[in-house]
């Protein structure tokens, strides 16, 4: 499972709102159990992530901490 976010302006114009292009800023990567995996971070959209963070389990699916 990913789930990303997508942040956009709302601006208004000639008494309407409109939407302006959407950026990619976040992407996190569950495994099939839910569990966090993966999560980078981006600065402008297309660019390289300037945070990643990558998550490992114990045997019992406890999240340890991020690895670096």
């Amino acid at each position: 499972m990913v789930f990303s976010m997508h942040p956009h302006a709302i601006t208004p114009d000639d008494a309407r709102l409109v939407e302006g292009p959407r950026a990619l800023m976040e992407v996190t990567v569950y495994d099939w159990q839910g569990r966090k995996i993966d999560h980078s971070v981006y600065a402008v959209s297309g660019s390289q992530p300037v945070g990643k963070e990558v998550y490992k389990h114990d045997a019992r699916g406890n999240q340890r901490s991020p690895i670096p």
